[in-house]
């Protein structure tokens, strides 16, 4: 039986990064197969001009949100948003895009600055450790695919939400290794009401 050898955060990612940007360059070019076979002389492809193209797509997921986000939450990471924007001197652009396949929740593009948000108040647990891990793996793939120089930001709502990535977790290793800064953005009283009401709707529908 072989010996299995653990790999470091960074090469973790790095092979992860790797699969993401192929499979993203294959969604971006669904046609490249009808082309080849619309190109061979007498191929029923070729022949078959009337018919539907045959694609080929891979889905990726941008994840950008988790499937247990609420009105609440995304309207406290709005507010998480502006609050960094105000106190870093950033504007974030509704509606803008990079282009690589990814949508990370702010851009501010002239300051070359990209921002994820997660406005969960207390200490992360199961799904919500992979929601995090996810965005950070985005970010890191934002760097890699749009060169250096972009500055990125994971946002969380509460100090025990950020705990996660300024541990010893490999998770927060990999977010040093890659750059990625870690803010908090506390919540107002009334959104920390809400988003907890949230989160135990949530509890109800998606127990542990």
């Amino acid at each position: 039986m072989g010996i299995k050898h653990a790999q470091s955060p960074q090469a973790f990612f790095c092979s992860l990064l790797k699969r993401f940007e192929y499979a993203t360059d294959i969604s971006q070019t669904p046609n490249r197969f009808n082309n080849h076979y619309a190109a061979q002389p007498g191929s029923r492809e070729g022949l078959r001009k009337s018919a539907q193209p045959l694609t080929f797509t891979l889905a990726i997921k941008t994840m950008s949100s988790h499937k247990s986000d609420s009105t609440e939450q995304q309207t406290a990471e709005s507010h998480m948003l502006r609050a960094i924007e105000m106190k870093l001197g950033l504007h974030f652009v509704a509606g803008a895009t990079l282009g690589i396949g990814v949508q990370p929740d702010g851009i501010d593009p002239e300051n070359k600055v990209v921002v994820e948000a997660y406005a969960r108040v207390g200490e992360l647990k199961g799904a919500q450790l992979h929601k995090v891990k996810a965005d950070i793996l985005k970010l890191a793939y934002i760097d890699k695919k749009l060169g250096l120089g972009w500055r990125k930001i994971m946002c969380f709502g509460s100090a025990e939400a950020a705990a996660f990535l300024l541990g010893s977790s490999w998770a927060a290793e990999a977010a040093r290794i890659f750059g990625v800064e870690i803010h908090v953005e506390p919540l107002s009283s009334e959104q920390t009401t809400l988003v907890k009401a949230a989160q135990a709707r949530q509890r109800m529908v998606n127990p542990p």
